[in-house]
């Protein structure tokens, strides 16, 4: 018998319905011989709908009240299908991050997991014959006196945690698209599926915004060496295979050929802010970028002249709007504000002549009558901004290009 962890996100138990066909998934999972531990995420929207909720009485809420109020999401979520599984006949149970003894530190609304103490609990429940459910996105603070969440991701993190504190056979995380594409399948519907993708590939893919999976459960995976595999939700429609995350990305006999995985990846909603005519002189970035401390910067791109630099600093949108005023503040430089942008980034591990990277993106880009507003590159990818307008148009011809597209 095979223990399997699940990750179920909000899309795939957004309604009762889907929870239901969920659970039927569930249910052949178990008959088929394997013990089933399910992490899931709060149904849909909910999560907004709480934060509306919060700010509906306070614009700015206590930040240990919100967590308090946003646990219940996953908590509900666990609740209800656990519920749909004993109403088909399959023993089930739901369980909290506090009961299973799920640690975690840091600042609220984004703690990291420190430890998993219940594993007898666990253990006890699925000798029962249960199946277990936990509720994602949350844990128990050092003191045992708060609940604390986990932040972006928190749900796959928690499922990934728990598959190697379980020692499970493999992770599978349920979402809305059947695996890890080239490009995001809703844009280019004919991109490339991976059938296996290695770790150090998806978490260069996850930072740079795929949003298939977060890089913090990746990088846990990697580090315990968890097999992830991603699987189009059951309340979507059944999987033909999914991608395979784990520590190869293909043939060990031809390392060189299949190390080379490009994928595109992309975040909408960004925003640039420019800062020129700054004097070229030592500490005057950090004193450019000290209104940026604790704030989480996607990229930045540095720039010299005669005797003054530019600094740019690519965020997404909302994070820009804050902090702009705080930079056009900033003595001796000019700054300005762009919005409407979408980050694409090119991402290939294997990635060798960079420059000809650059001058192929900028050709594409350029005959098809797209400005390129902000790019950085590195050894591993090229991240470029562009007007939100022309992403269809973008990601098509590029996916083209570097041959991301299905035969």
């Amino acid at each position: 018998m095979s223990l399997i962890v699940q990750k179920c996100g909000g899309t795939s138990v957004a309604t009762p319905e889907k929870i239901g066909k969920v659970a039927d998934h569930i249910r052949r999972c178990r008959e088929n011989g394997n013990d089933i531990v399910v992490v899931v995420s709060a149904m849909g929207e909910e999560t907004d709908r709480l934060i509306d909720l919060a700010k509906g009485i306070s614009p700015n809420p206590d930040e240990r009240e919100m967590d308090q109020l946003l646990q219940t999401g996953e908590v509900v979520s666990a609740a209800l299908l656990a519920m749909a599984l004993n109403g088909k006949g399959t023993p089930a149970k739901s369980l909290t991050a506090a009961q299973i003894g799920l640690v975690a530190a840091g600042e609220f609304g984004k703690a990291r997991i420190k430890s998993l103490k219940n594993r007898a609990l666990i253990r006890n429940q699925l000798k029962q014959g249960k199946v277990v459910i936990i509720a994602g996105f949350q844990g128990i603070s050092e003191k045992g006196l708060d609940i604390i969440t986990l932040g972006r991701g928190g749900s796959d993190t928690t499922a990934v945690a728990l598959a190697a504190f379980l020692k499970a056979k493999v992770c599978e995380i349920y979402t809305d698209v059947d695996g890890v594409y080239t490009i995001d399948p809703r844009l280019v519907p004919n991109a490339r599926r991976f059938d296996i993708v290695s770790y150090e590939q998806m978490i260069a893919m996850s930072v740079a915004g795929a949003g298939v999976l977060m890089d913090r459960a990746v990088i846990l995976a990697k580090m315990y060496g968890v097999k992830i595999r991603v699987l189009v939700s059951p309340s979507i429609k059944e999987s033909t295979g999914g991608t395979l995350v784990t520590a190869t990305s293909g043939n060990i006999s031809d390392l060189e050929k299949t190390a080379d995985q490009s994928g595109i990846a992309i975040k909408k909603e960004v925003g640039c802010i420019h800062v020129f005519g700054i004097p070229d002189e030592p500490g005057k970035a950090a004193e450019i970028s000290s209104p940026l401390e604790k704030i989480n910067v996607i990229d930045i791109a540095q720039s010299r002249g005669a005797g003054t630099a530019q600094i740019s600093f690519l965020l997404d949108v909302a994070t820009a709007e804050k902090v702009f005023p705080n930079m056009e503040k900033m003595g001796g430089a000019e700054t300005a504000l762009r919005q409407g942008l979408v980050a694409i980034s090119l991402v290939d591990l294997a990635m060798k002549e960079t420059a000809n990277y650059f001058r192929r993106i900028a050709k594409v880009l350029g005959d098809n009558g797209i400005n390129i507003e902000f790019i950085s590159t590195s050894q591993t990818g090229i991240t470029m901004a562009i007007s939100d307008k022309y992403l269809n148009k973008a990601a098509q011809a590029l996916a083209r290009e570097f041959d991301l597209l299905s035969s």
